[in-house]
């Protein structure tokens, strides 16, 4: 499939945003076409545009030389696009074949489509890999089982084109190699992909072109063979973001020797159906460290996040948070006892995508805003309230509407604001889950600043995450999780190359292979 996006520009009135600007693209047939840019380029835009999420301001769509205009994903799918953004949207309490069945030609549920469809679902899932079940309902699955789910839907509706927005933002290394070799395979069939990245290194290799996006224009295309990480870098950022990047380096804190932990997991273990299970886990994390702790999400991770955040309540074992208890007592409560948290399901647990920004901004610091205290009725200084927002627009380098609905918002957008947010908490705990997604190189600088900051002010992180440059970075000792048990503990040591080499221990271990069975704890470095 041969596709053209001519001189696009898309304006949103509601408001005054002009996110394109004769923004230009073209994706070959058998081809994987990479989109780069900076937070609020406009390549998720742009792409809504293609897979018929967006209608254009102005421009013109051709697709295999025939005009097109897409007015819903529904137009597009018909045409042969398909789209997995970056947190797909699945109908609650369908099974995924179900879900995976809307949109196909004829009754979907009918009994002979159903058992052919539900058969054609679980047999795409077990060739590729995906280890899916396709009577699992869409409401219990991981973030990243969502993307799987949603690209096997693709393959089930013969779509000609795949736009994967930020695909392996919440995948292991190992799980990445998987997808591309999935990317590769569909290449090699005649399929047309596009991939959203923020990650040069990781594009490059398995792209066979690159266009750059900068403030909603089209400022270059490059064979990846014919570039590297440097150009693209000066072509998404320009000079400026020389200076600040310089100061992105390894983050290493000594954590204060206290005898009482901010925070203490004793004996944790968790049963609930559709999670996967956590078997008898124990840490403590001490004022001023970054414990880290990783693991795949569908492995135990996101149990272990959702649990000691509040979400999920414990079979046994105790969590306490400054000698408080709070295993059972849910987010509000956890909050309460001193703790701000970023969840790696943004949408669903940081964000009201339908309401004003404004209103996601303060959901946790109305509180500070309360004229007449001890008065009723109580009411808000609304003047205050938008100083505070206007600040965390500030904070995170963002210009826009307080009262634009937060969809108006790319996701690299979101993550800052929401990072911003929890920092203005200066709670004495801070869980940070995947911060890094969605950013890019100028968010993850601004990111390790705040950190830095934070860090000195006597903060302390415990930070989950599917990316091992990341932990590497930040953190002061890891903890790797696998099918619900520690399986791996190690300090992170200040010197580059002995943390380079800790790369693929760490890998290995968060998925299985070339690790021991057994239970490794304290490894030396």
């Amino acid at each position: 499939m041969e596709i053209i996006l001519r001189n696009v520009s898309k304006y949103f009135p509601s408001n005054g945003v002009q996110a394109l600007s004769g923004a230009h693209f073209e994706l070959r047939p058998g081809e994987i076409h990479a989109l780069l840019g900076e937070n609020g380029a406009g390549k998720s835009t742009l792409m809504h545009i293609l897979a018929g999420h967006l209608e254009m301001t102005t421009g013109e769509l051709l697709v295999d030389g025939i005009p097109r205009t897409f007015t819903s994903p529904g137009s597009a799918l018909q045409t042969g696009i398909g789209m997995v953004r970056q947190h797909p949207v699945l109908v609650p309490g369908f099974s995924l074949w179900e879900d995976a069945l809307l949109g196909l030609p004829g009754p979907p549920l009918a009994p002979l489509n159903a058992r052919l469809g539900r058969r054609r679902f679980q047999d795409l899932s077990d060739r590729w890999g995906f280890d899916l079940d396709a009577s699992t309902k869409t409401e219990h699955l991981t973030i990243s089982q969502r993307q799987k789910a949603s690209v096997l839907t693709l393959l089930l509706h013969q779509v000609q084109c795949i736009i994967l927005d930020e695909p392996t933002a919440v995948l292991t290394p190992i799980e990445t190699e998987r997808l591309f070799s999935l990317l590769l395979k569909l290449r090699s069939d005649g399929l047309s992909i596009v991939l959203i990245s923020h990650k040069l290194e990781e594009t490059l290799s398995v792209a066979d072109r690159l266009t750059i996006l900068r403030q909603g224009k089209s400022v270059a295309t490059r064979l990846t063979n014919e570039t590297n990480t440097e150009e693209l870098t000066q072509l998404m950022f320009g000079d400026a973001f020389e200076q600040s990047n310089a100061s992105m380096s390894f983050l290493h804190v000594v954590p204060a020797v206290q005898e009482e932990p901010i925070l203490m997991v004793d004996h944790l273990s968790v049963a609930q159906k559709e999670l996967a299970h956590l078997r008898d886990l124990s840490f403590s994390v001490h004022k001023g460290e970054v414990y880290g702790i990783a693991g795949v999400r569908d492995s135990g991770l996101e149990t272990l996040e959702l649990t000691i955040t509040g979400f999920v309540k414990p079979l046994a074992g105790r969590i306490l948070l400054n000698g408080r208890a709070v295993e059972h007592q849910g987010p509000l409560a956890f909050r309460r006892a001193g703790a701000a948290y970023v969840s790696a399901d943004r949408l669903g647990r940081a964000i009201a995508l339908k309401l004003p920004i404004i209103d996601s901004l303060i959901v946790h610091a109305h509180r500070r805003f309360v004229k007449n205290r001890f008065l009723w009725p109580r009411f808000l200084d609304l003047k205050a309230i938008r100083s505070w927002a206007r600040n965390i627009f500030g904070l995170s380098n963002i210009q826009g509407s307080l009262d634009s609905p937060a969809e108006a918002f790319s996701g690299g957008q979101l993550q800052r604001l929401i990072l911003a947010r929890e920092f203005a908490e200066a709670a004495p705990l801070f869980v940070l889950a995947e911060p890094g997604w969605g950013l890019d190189a100028a968010g993850k600088v601004l990111l390790q600043e705040r950190l830095d900051v934070y860090l000195k002010n006597g903060g302390t992180v415990l930070l989950f995450s599917t990316d091992v440059d990341e932990l590497l970075q930040f953190s002061s000792h890891i903890m790797v999780i696998r099918d619900g048990r520690n399986v791996l503990e190690l300090d992170v040591p200040e010197d580059e190359h002995l943390r380079h080499m800790l790369k693929s221990q760490i890998s290995a271990a968060m998925v299985g292979t070339g690790v021991p069975q057994e239970t490794i704890r304290e490894v030396q470095v």
